[in-house]
């Protein structure tokens, strides 16, 4: 998530006036205590999230993007996914990007996206905004929302959620997906 000044239209390789409020790469930086799980997030529970499923960071074998060195891998085996941030502050008003990269293996029915709320200080969501969705990527595409404005000038924190769920009533009961 990137904070600019309202006028910077999102690019692949930079933003020249955005200023970073959240950046994880699933990097060790972002596991600091080795367990495979990004620090602070949480996992989505509920009848829709089975906690079965397997979720955590793994490095990236492929080298099909020399950018990408690891990633946050979701295998499904029937139900949805989700994983979700803590709050960041989002210091200075202005617009708001979220970009991400996903891969995805045997879906057919599931959809992976993100989503970007925005809170108040008491944390209390105000407003949400997803991204496109994507069902068939055997290559990394990009996921994206925003530059947003909040709508709100009470929103002071974000919180950013991967998920993947069924597009209809079938979902699939294998499959892979990789955020990064």
């Amino acid at each position: 998530v990137a904070a600019g000044d309202g006028r910077a239209q999102p690019q692949d390789d930079s933003l020249p006036h955005a200023v970073p409020v959240f950046r994880c790469d699933f990097e060790p930086a972002c596991d600091r205590n080795y367990d495979g799980w990004p620090d602070g997030w949480t996992r989505r529970r509920g009848r829709e999230f089975p906690a079965f499923l397997k979720i955590g960071i793994l490095p990236e074998l492929t080298k099909e993007d020399p950018n990408v060195e690891r990633y946050l891998q979701m295998e499904l085996s029937g139900g949805s996914a989700g994983v979700v941030t803590s709050l960041y502050s989002l210091g200075a008003r202005g617009s708001f990007l979220l970009e991400a990269k996903v891969r995805t293996k045997q879906l057919k029915h599931d959809q992976a996206y993100l989503i970007l709320t925005f809170f108040d200080d008491k944390g209390v969501p105000l407003e949400s905004y997803e991204s496109n969705r994507i069902t068939d990527a055997p290559v990394w595409q990009t996921l994206r929302v925003g530059p947003i404005l909040p709508k709100s000038d009470a929103a002071t924190h974000a919180r950013v959620t991967l998920l993947v769920t069924p597009r209809g009533e079938k979902e699939d009961l294998a499959g892979t997906i990789h955020f990064t």
